[in-house]
């Protein structure tokens, strides 16, 4: 649930899992409406902002600073086992 009026509060948003309200008048509509749906907002979150997304994303600004960073902690698809299991 995030308030329409939120400046990029529109990126968090999924339409399977998620909605806007305005305040106080719809905010219980709302929120009823995403309880009668089948949702996995954490999926979804991961899979658009999890660690892998954010560690390539990581990599490609570093690069960009430096050139060339070899790095294989932020490589897109490998977690490290320090991390395992905190995404």
């Amino acid at each position: 649930m995030v308030h329409r009026d939120i400046l990029g509060g529109w990126k968090y948003i999924h339409d399977a899992s998620d909605a806007f309200f305005t305040g106080g008048g719809d905010v219980v509509e709302a929120v009823a409406n995403v309880l009668e749906r089948r949702t996995s907002p954490r999926d979804w979150y991961c899979d658009s902002f999890g660690l892998t997304r954010s560690g390539a994303r990581l990599k490609e600004f570093l690069n960009a600073l430096d050139g060339n960073l070899r790095a294989p902690y932020v490589t897109l698809g490998q977690v490290p086992s320090a991390l395992a299991g905190t995404a």
